[in-house]
């Protein structure tokens, strides 16, 4: 009996031993090519962080709506500060929460956070937080651990087990053994954070989304409470905040049912904690659809046009008076 528990625990370290350096080539390959669609960009980002690549002055966070539309690239050039762009495609203020706290404890901190103002920040997530963006960097991750925990169910098999959490994960791997053989390459996602939409605006894309169900905001207490604690740690450091409503679409406005809850919102936090609100949701550029390519986002040109303003608007009212620019 002795015997068979020998060789049935080195049967075990030999198969943990395997997942092991599976876990390890999967990981590497993911986070260092552009492997899966819009992941690929947040893998970017995610590098930058954990490996204290950052080093801004400047730093803007939000959803899709500000990492394709603050220019941080033209922001560095023309300020003469670092400015780079931590916006998280899709989700709410958990995963920018968690990003910025993984942000502070990898990198200095920044003199100003732009915060993008958007319908869903304060929302409660109707889905998972694409924990895929996080696989590559969560085994045996503390941090990791404890989003999990809050997010989802087999905390402990996600972060300590190899490979658990690329169950079902059946497309990333089949891309990675697409790399591994050359038949993929890596590709440039994000510059200083941002990445320029090269689209146009599609009258037959944006008129199916006025034919879905409107988005009905209904803004989260709990992620209230934890916003309203990050300002007062912003503040507690010596950061300074804006914040800041991108141009929407007249269309992007008939979606949304009740978005002047999320005005309202900011303009009461604004003049609760004495945060500047630069609110350009209802900009002239929302007249001409050259600037977009979907109701609720700029394209490349409407992202340089908006930035440019921006940045004249930083200027005229003194955000950037008595920085130390790196």
């Amino acid at each position: 009996m002795k015997a068979f528990f020998y060789r049935l625990s080195y049967f075990a370290l030999l198969v943990l031993s395997i997942l092991f350096i599976f876990d390890l080539g999967l990981s590497y390959i993911l986070k260092s090519n552009s492997t899966l669609n819009y992941l690929s960009d947040e893998y970017t980002v995610w590098n930058d962080i954990l490996e204290q690549q950052i080093d801004a002055d400047i730093v803007v966070y939000g959803s899709s709506r500000a990492f394709v539309q603050f220019d941080t690239p033209k922001m560095s050039e023309a300020l003469g500060c670092r400015a780079y762009n931590m916006g998280i495609n899709g989700h709410n203020f958990i995963l920018q929460l968690f990003r910025h706290r993984q942000f502070l404890a990898n990198n200095q901190k920044p003199q100003l956070i732009i915060y993008s103002v958007d319908h869903i920040s304060q929302v409660k997530a109707k889905r998972n937080f694409q924990e895929l963006q996080l696989a590559p960097y969560a085994l045996f991750n503390k941090a990791i651990f404890d989003l999990y925990k809050e997010a989802s169910e087999a905390a402990y098999l996600k972060t300590y087990f190899p490979m658990y959490r690329y169950r079902g994960e059946f497309d990333a791997i089949k891309r990675t053994l697409k790399i591994i053989s050359g038949k993929t390459h890596k590709e440039d996602n994000r510059t200083l954070g941002f990445k320029g939409m090269k689209r146009h605006w599609n009258d037959e894309l944006n008129n199916s989304f006025l034919e879905r169900e409107t988005i009905n905001i209904e803004l989260d207490t709990s992620l209230q409470s934890s916003f309203e604690t990050f300002i007062a740690s912003c503040q507690a450091n010596k950061i300074k905040l804006l914040f800041v409503a991108a141009p929407i679409h007249p269309n992007g406005f008939k979606i949304m049912e009740n978005y002047s809850l999320v005005s309202a919102y900011f303009n009461n936090l604004s003049r609760k904690y004495d945060v500047p609100f630069f609110n350009y949701a209802q900009h002239p550029i929302i007249q001409d659809t050259s600037f977009f390519y979907n109701s609720m986002h700029l394209n490349e040109k409407g992202a340089k046009a908006f930035t440019e303003e921006l940045i004249a608007d930083l200027y005229s009212g003194g955000l950037i008076d008595g920085f130390d620019c790196n």
